[in-house]
């Protein structure tokens, strides 16, 4: 029987490497505050707060910071009170801003359990501020 040579290359060994660590950018830690001054381009605070009249009536909101949505709270008629005027950023709207104790301020006292619930989740649980949209029927008083 003839011989057959046969040439084994040994393998070589794996050369250890460091392991590849990813840490994806670390966001800022806004608090819900900071979220929401963002949202107001131009603010300018009133000191001490102004009065407004809304007539015929205006939608008061409120900016949930953990979604980026906008709530309606409910319809303001009448005179109310006006801590900041600003532009809202992507709509470029003038608002201005209203503070508004939850179920308590302007008659509205049952407003929706689920818009309350999504207030104390975002860690308010007696007042919020809240806005309105300037148009032509809301003038400062």
């Amino acid at each position: 029987m003839p011989t057959v040579n046969v040439a084994v290359t040994p393998t070589p060994l794996p050369v250890p490497t460091q392991p590849v660590i990813i840490r994806p950018p670390t966001p800022s830690q806004r608090s819900n505050e900071q979220i929401w001054r963002a949202q107001q381009l131009d603010r300018r605070s009133f000191d001490p707060p102004q009065p407004y009249v809304a007539r015929p009536s205006a939608t008061l909101l409120w900016y949930d910071p953990r979604t980026g949505q906008s709530l309606e709270i409910g319809t303001l008629l009448g005179e109310f009170q006006a801590s900041a005027a600003f532009t809202l950023r992507g709509s470029d709207q003038p608002a201005i801003e209203v503070p508004y104790r939850i179920n308590s301020d302007f008659g509205l006292t049952a407003i929706s359990d689920a818009i309350v619930q999504r207030m104390h989740e975002a860690g308010y649980t007696e007042q919020v501020d809240a806005y309105i949209l300037l148009s032509d029927a809301v003038q400062p008083r």
